[in-house]
């Protein structure tokens, strides 16, 4: 079974902590300690994506602070003795120091807090005030097989992206869902069976989409009718509202279900009793007050984008209070 972001850090803190007092106490070889540290540094590695950036550099000090100590206790130490020295030659220069190997080390988190977008031939980019459909997409993909959606840099846009102009399914064209510097704006995509989806930078939207896998990064009021095969995952985001994936949306072949258990990386320790002040749970009312304004006409997409928006704000609107 896969591991939590929040398990692993646990586990290899525990397992980090325990190095250290190997280390300190001199209980065993530093030639025994040093592939425990580097496995510990490769798991890091490996899962510095998954992990917020506050843990993540925590972990990165520790992790630095241990193979530091470990080589100190590795370096053999000089004996003293005195020493006749030789005269020095005037024309002599002084040999350089020997370069210290340097230790080995993990990838560091980047100072940005955007991730770039992977590039895809399904890309559709910096649109305002436009409604946008399967029109806009390539019309001759250069294969057959799925590719990662792209929507990047979008404003005041109406996305409807959930069939083709004669009523033919988008969910089986589409392997990933990328979504990049959104404002003031809906998209509908279709749920995406066993593929993941990744949002960010996206301000005062309302976004229907859906896949195995979620992660929502630096957002702000936005609704989000989701369908997702496994727990959602929130960082640096404010007034999230979530509700379900609309039924009359779904395909026939749509296997992932609603799923609320929402990760939020900045408020790990959220309970039932104690709720993230970053998202809630959306009630059957606002879902089907929103879900009219979903299926526009192509001639009236402004008027359902700016309704759907009204609710949005009247979502937030109603989390302040």
């Amino acid at each position: 079974m896969d591991e939590s972001p929040l398990a692993f850090v646990e586990r290899w803190t525990a397992e980090l902590r325990s190095l250290q007092s190997a280390i300190e106490a001199k209980s065993a070889a530093a030639s025994d300690l040093s592939p425990r540290l580097q496995r510990l540094s490769e798991e890091l590695t490996a899962r510095a994506a998954d992990i917020p950036n506050s843990e993540l550099r925590r972990c990165e000090r520790e992790l630095k602070a241990a193979q530091d100590a470990l080589s100190s206790q590795a370096a053999p130490k000089s004996k003293f003795s005195f020493k006749r020295s030789a005269p020095a030659s005037r024309s002599a220069t002084p040999a350089p120091p020997a370069a210290t190997p340097p230790l080995p080390s993990i990838a560091t988190s980047s100072t940005s807090t955007s991730s770039p977008i992977p590039p895809t031939p399904l890309t559709i980019t910096s649109r305002s005030d436009s409604y946008l459909s399967s029109a806009d997409l390539p019309a001759n993909p250069p294969s057959s097989a799925a590719e990662a959606l792209a929507l990047t840099s979008l404003s005041r846009c109406f996305v409807y992206l959930i069939s083709t102009t004669d009523g033919s399914t988008l969910s089986d064209r589409f392997s990933a869902l990328y979504l990049s510097d959104i404002k003031d704006s809906v998209v509908v995509l279709p749920v995406i069976s066993g593929g993941s989806v990744m949002v960010q930078n996206c301000r005062r939207c309302t976004l229907v989409l859906g896949g195995h896998q979620f992660r929502m990064h630096d957002s702000r009021n936005c609704l989000v009718l989701l369908a997702a095969g496994s727990s959602p995952i929130i960082e640096r985001c404010k007034g999230l509202v979530f509700g379900s994936y609309p039924r009359s949306l779904q395909s026939p072949s749509s296997a992932s279900t609603a799923t609320f258990a929402i990760q939020d990386f900045d408020d790990p320790f959220a309970m039932p009793d104690r709720p993230s002040p970053n998202w809630r749970r959306a009630t059957e009312a606002e879902e089907t007050k929103v879900e009219p304004f979903l299926r526009p006409e192509q001639e009236r997409w402004e008027e359902a984008r700016d309704s759907a928006l009204r609710v949005v704000d009247e979502l937030n609107t109603v989390a302040k209070k």
